[in-house]
């Protein structure tokens, strides 16, 4: 899906910020059931739905510590079409993945740890109608159809605000931050925000606790991004005894490097492992590449696995840019035959297959090696599933990668090779070993977005000469601005005595209108 875009058609190929709508996937039959709702204690194996009920705006860490290892999913009420819908899906599980979701007044939020419906969340996607079921303790909530009996829906008529954020999009902040609008402002109603770190899971450490707004606008400073370069922005309002929907965006500090190239214009799939699947390296693309990279991972599986959803999951987007990462499942060592868990052969092959009906559609490939487990105390430790994932069979798997990306002319990320040098202590998570850190995201998230950003045109060069110069600005000007205001506009908009990419950027703010970043006459 082609995404939307801040500035008018005209100036598409000029375009540097990207909004992404929310991308409803075709909706699976599920249903969840909770054995407890708003309690206190959680064991391995809950299920647990929280309503407004439980009294609290948020999942607390208080009583819940981290979340790490639960499916997490936030359902809000749509009075309009009297359903609920879900506004987040948080499906990324292991060390470091915590989730503090809000819990809307209208809706729910619903917590897995392994429970026997678990799996079956994978397949709940954001705006999906769900139904919710309850009978005093007990629960359930079927998402994509009816279940038995007759669905819970909330009190009242509800009431919606409008504010000047992107709902269920994006909203890009600048280096000075945001300033939130809330048009018709009411004094009467309280509004309520709370901001959540969104670089690995929409829902992830609170930012900012939920804070009642005193005015019709409201600062989030740029301080906000120092150790999330993406927030999730929760806003919602009471009126009486009634509740609003919550509006929610993700707020998008974009790296200079996304304002520089035409990559917003590109549709990217990632394809691969739990690896892939683990979003955090995923998800931070957007703020480097400008683009909201398509995450067709799905953890657990073999190039096979990934050859039987090959069409559905990366040909039917039709993708300008593919990244592929299998090989740790089909290179693991089956102990009790000492050989990999998928054959090397038919692994070439999958591969090889990939390859060429990408290229058949003009799609650049991007291929991937995998990193080594780690398999030290307290991370990594043979044997689970009958498998070894540190065995003898990766550096064969891994020189298959380099072999095809050779022979078919695609550009490799080695990330094997890359990561030699790295503490994989610190590169993947504790108790695990062989997924990856934060840190270890952000060392994917380097390496592959300096592949995609190494051959990425800049912004700006009208004439494709590899520079942005004098004649680029000069054109620009007379395509973007009226001519009595081009003919004193300067060339060096910065005024920092050279015309290069960040003139053009101040050019592009310009005609956006952004008052805090007008170029002065």
């Amino acid at each position: 899906m082609k995404i939307k875009r801040y500035i008018s058609v005209f100036l598409a190929f000029f375009l540097v910020f990207a909004v992404v709508p929310c991308i409803k996937a075709e909706a699976a039959t599920v249903t969840w059931k909770a054995n407890k709702v708003n309690v206190n204690s959680y064991t391995e194996k809950d299920a647990i739905l929280f309503t407004s009920e439980f009294g609290k705006d948020t999942i607390p860490f208080s009583a819940y510590s981290d979340y790490s290892w639960w499916r997490v999913i936030v359902c809000d009420y749509d009075f309009k079409e009297g359903v609920y819908k879900v506004i987040s899906v948080n499906n990324t599980t292991g060390t470091g993945y915590s989730k503090c979701a809000v819990i809307p007044k209208n809706g729910f939020v619903i917590a897995d740890c392994y429970s026997a419906s678990f799996d079956g969340l994978v397949n709940v996607h954001v705006g999906d109608v769900a139904y919710l079921y309850k009978n005093g303790n007990a629960a359930s909530v079927t998402f994509g159809g009816k279940g038995t009996g007759t669905p819970h829906a909330p009190e009242g008529k509800g009431f919606e605000i409008s504010t000047n954020l992107v709902h269920m999009g994006i909203t890009a902040a600048t280096e000075k931050g945001f300033t939130l609008k809330i048009n018709n402002f009411d004094k009467s109603i309280g509004y309520y925000i709370v901001i959540n770190d969104a670089s690995v899971s929409d829902d992830g450490k609170v930012l900012q606790s939920t804070k009642k707004l005193t005015s019709d606008t409201y600062e989030i400073s740029a301080n906000i991004f120092k150790n999330a370069d993406i927030v999730t922005v929760s806003l919602w309002a009471k009126k009486g005894n009634e509740f609003s929907p919550v509006t929610r965006t993700k707020m998008v500090k974009f790296n200079e490097t996304a304002l520089q190239t035409d990559l917003t214009e590109k549709t990217v799939v990632a394809f691969g492992d739990s690896l892939t699947a683990f979003t955090g390296w995923v998800k931070g693309m957007l703020t480097v590449i400008g683009t909201d990279v398509i995450n067709s991972g799905v953890g657990g599986d073999t190039s096979l696995m990934g050859k039987n959803r090959f069409k559905k999951d990366v040909l039917d987007k039709n993708p300008d840019i593919c990244i592929i990462n299998f090989g740790m499942n089909d290179q693991a060592e089956v102990l009790s035959t000492g050989k990999p868990n998928y054959p090397l052969e038919s692994y070439k092959a999958n591969i090889t297959y990939f390859v060429e009906e990408l290229q058949k559609i003009g799609c650049e490939v991007i291929l991937v090696t995998p990193h080594t487990p780690h398999n030290a105390e307290n991370y990594y430790t043979p044997g689970q599933y009958g498998l070894d994932y540190t065995g003898k069979h990766l550096n064969d798997f891994r020189q298959a990668v380099r072999d095809i990306a050779a022979e078919y002319g695609c550009k490799l990320v080695d990330i094997a090779k890359l990561s030699e040098s790295e503490d994989m202590s610190k590169f993947t998570m504790m108790y695990d070993g062989l997924h990856c850190s934060e840190y270890g995201h952000s060392k994917y998230l380097e390496w592959i977005s300096e592949a995609l950003l190494e051959d990425a045109k800049r912004a700006g060069d009208m004439n494709f000469d590899g520079n942005v110069d004098k004649k680029d600005i000069e054109s620009l000007k007379s395509a973007l601005l009226a001519p009595t205001e081009a003919d004193i506009a300067p060339s060096d908009f910065n005024r920092n005595g050279k015309i290069d990419v960040n003139d053009y950027l101040y050019l592009l703010r310009h005609v956006e209108g952004d008052g805090e970043l007008r170029w002065v006459k």
